[in-house]
């Protein structure tokens, strides 16, 4: 059992003390958030003002969409992390920003987080530094992962892209995974 000095809770007024006069770090903790619902919302919003006539389908966008979802409130560099740290174990997103996160770097802590301190925090970093980030696109001179025997020969080659920066487009190999129906049978 951990006492509770080590609780987020009984720690919470050294922290803010020891923080009311930062200015450059921000965080952001969301509560009784899910990012599926937060999507859900955006979508509802975007046909809403497509049925009023304020919007036309060929304007629903990445960023219409993202422009509808709760992080509209942050500023825009803090929208899309570069890197999400997951506490307690867990290697999953756990309907955690499920838009922004498409290109954010993963970290999987193991201590729960009331426990995540600045040893865990340097962590996350010195292995945030050693990555190559490639924002959806392959490594330079990769191979495309080969064809799977259930997509047609038109599914199959190269998309072209180079798998630049975020704006660019992404490399990929065209492959589509053969649908599922509700019995698990490809079809």
């Amino acid at each position: 059992m951990r006492s509770p000095a080590r609780t987020g809770a009984a720690r919470q007024p050294s922290a803010e003390l020891a923080t009311a006069d930062n200015c450059d770090l921000h965080l952001t903790i969301a509560l009784s958030y899910s990012g599926r619902q937060d999507l859900t919302l955006a979508v509802q919003e975007l046909v809403r003002q497509a049925a009023a006539g304020q919007l036309s389908p060929s304007s629903v966008t990445p960023d219409a969409i993202a422009a509808q979802l709760a992080t509209r409130q942050l500023p825009a560099e803090w929208r899309e992390p570069d890197l999400v740290v997951r506490t307690s174990g867990e290697q999953r997103l756990s309907n955690f920003m499920c838009w922004e996160a498409a290109y954010a770097e993963l970290y999987f802590a193991a201590v729960p987080w009331p426990d995540f301190g600045e040893a865990e925090l340097a962590a996350a970093l010195r292995d945030y530094a050693g990555r190559e980030r490639r924002f959806g696109g392959r490594r330079p001179g990769s191979s495309p992962p080969a064809a799977h025997s259930a997509c047609s020969s038109s599914n199959g080659g190269s998309s072209g892209g180079s798998g630049g920066g975020r704006s660019g487009s992404v490399g990929g190999s065209g492959y589509v995974p053969p649908r599922r129906t509700l019995g698990g049978e490809s079809r």
